[in-house]
């Protein structure tokens, strides 16, 4: 069984993290990781997309991380949601496609035909179809689409970070949200994702540009720092148990504070209930000594310290950068394993004609590899028809030489005629070269049935063969003539002669289009009087 792997970016405003995991039925294993922060010089830079580009080869290069299957975090804060209901509950995936279309478009803050979206959390029942929809700029999800892209990656997925984060909570802890209301919070160094989660469901997500970046930035102006200086210290000095409120941190997580009671309050009105129970927080972020206590207090509520990689295995990272890995987890488990994992948040960004395009490339590469393996089978079935032929004309001409040495003798004339008799019935009887068990043999051992399949097949006395075939595309009939042609008995002495093709008809199987058309060719005269 194919192993089930992704590689998972997520480019933060410090650094670029990446995991590449491996998913079975119960258990997530980290095969791969890696961290790596940007060169900058104060807190408040915008870090170019070449230098993120630069720091996500050398990661790559580094970990030797795979990159031909990747998922790619969207920040949530660059994503709009919009839930849909009353939907008929008749409507077909194509129809739901279509009215989503329509019912968005007056909903978003930016053009549809400039947008990517997706729907995803999809309730039938008997009353209707409702559902939710996630939407961006297409430019801003092409951004980082060039990012991946441009370091080699091939981008499979792009999911907003506040789901990522959500579906590692979920994946997590499901047995735990029954009956609750749950908040959590993912402290990065520029934005800071709330999600808010009700009956195992992510009920609402938000985004804030705050995070581990302004505390930073307190240390550089009150001390006067570079940003590296000012990250030592904030490491070294950042902490909440003190009750001197002129600190840095002090004034840091005061603000952190009224963005987190904002959003909760947020959700409180919406939901016309008390809000969250409590409140898990992860992130760099997170870090800062005494920040659980400290948003406890304020909250009045229950704040814990969660990481994100509890339920891992496979690796030995420390406890600083497990906290930073939540978005990256939670792409593996939406990209690889959503439909299972994380079900109420299976969304996916990557535009249409990217889906189209991959889609398209993995059936030319299915068909290339069904077509390269029957050419196989048919060459490796001529050179047995060869040998079972010699053996035999050796087995005949023994015989012949055995009927020569009895000739001379009269009593062996009656035999020898009866024997010779005997020899031409049987010739009669089946032809001289029987391709049957060739080409069924190739029928069966196809790697896809549904890309090229033998429907019927046909041997007259006279060595012409007629079968029937199903291909999925008119270019397969194309390279199966091509084979036939190109098959040889001997150097220089084709099997095949006449290969001829029939009208192509089209007709519909399992909802696929199927295209049917008739091969005709016979046994060529030189191939056979090779046997004689």
């Amino acid at each position: 069984m194919a192993r089930n792997q992704i590689t998972t970016v997520d480019v933060g405003t410090n650094s670029v993290k990446i995991l590449q995991l491996e998913f079975a039925e119960k258990d997530i294993t980290i095969v791969g990781s890696g961290v790596r922060k940007y060169p900058r010089q104060s807190a408040s830079e915008k870090i170019p997309d070449e230098v993120i580009i630069d720091t996500l080869k050398r990661l790559i290069a580094e970990e030797n991380i795979k990159t031909n299957s990747v998922a790619i975090a969207v920040p949530r804060l660059l994503t709009t949601v919009k839930g849909l209901a009353g939907l008929p509950a008749s409507a077909s995936e194509e129809e739901i496609e279509q009215m989503v279309t329509i019912q968005i478009q007056p909903e978003l803050p930016f053009d549809i035909t400039g947008s990517v979206y997706s729907s995803y959390n999809i309730q039938r029942s008997s009353d209707g179809i409702s559902l939710e929809v996630v939407a961006a700029k297409k430019a801003a999800v092409q951004r980082y689409i060039d990012i991946a892209g441009t370091a080699k990656m091939k981008p499979k997925a792009v999911i907003p970070s506040s789901f990522a984060t959500y579906a590692v909570v979920f994946d997590n802890l499901k047995e735990q949200l029954a009956g609750r209301t749950l908040a959590v919070a993912d402290i990065g160094a520029g934005i800071t994702d709330i999600g808010i989660i009700r009956h195992g469901r992510l009920a609402i997500s938000r985004s804030i540009s705050f995070g581990g970046n302004n505390l930073t930035r307190e240390f550089e102006k009150e001390y006067d720092l570079q940003f590296q200086e000012a990250e030592e210290r904030k490491i070294a000095e950042a902490d909440l148990s003190s009750s001197d409120k002129d600190t840095p941190v002090s004034k840091w997580a005061e603000n952190l504070v009224k963005h987190i009671d904002r959003s909760l309050r947020a959700f409180a009105g919406e939901a016309n209930s008390n809000g969250p129970s409590g409140l898990l927080i992860c992130g760099g972020g997170s870090l800062v000594a005494g920040l659980s206590q400290y948003l406890s207090d304020k909250l009045k509520m229950s704040v814990n310290l969660w990481n994100p990689l509890q339920e891992t295995s496979g690796h030995s990272l420390d406890a600083e950068t497990q906290m930073e890995l939540s978005v990256a987890l939670g792409l593996g488990i939406i990209a690889a394993d959503g439909e299972k994992r994380a079900p109420t948040v299976n969304a996916n960004l990557l535009p249409k004609e990217i889906k189209d395009r991959a889609e398209r490339a993995k059936r030319k590469i299915t068909i290339l590899v069904a077509t390269a393996a029957a050419i196989l089978i048919l060459i490796g079935a001529g050179l047995g028809l060869a040998g079972w032929r010699h053996s035999q004309k050796a087995s005949y001409e023994k015989l012949v030489n055995e009927l020569s040495m009895l000739e001379q003798k009269a009593e062996s004339r009656n035999a020898k005629k009866a024997l010779g008799n005997s020899i031409m019935m049987q010739r009669m009887m089946s032809p001289y070269v029987t391709p049957l068990e060739v080409l069924l043999r190739m029928s069966e051992k196809l790697p896809d049935r549904r890309k090229i399949a033998l429907t019927g097949l046909n041997i007259d006395k006279k060595g012409k063969v007629t079968m029937g075939v199903e291909v999925s595309q008119h270019a397969d009939v194309t390279e199966m003539i091509q084979a036939l042609n190109e098959l040889e008995f001997a150097d220089g002495v084709r099997l095949f002669d006449e290969v001829k093709q029939g009208a192509i008809s089209r007709i519909t199987k399992e909802n696929r289009p199927v295209f049917q058309v008739q091969v005709a060719c016979v046994l060529n005269a030189d191939a056979i009087q090779e046997t004689k």
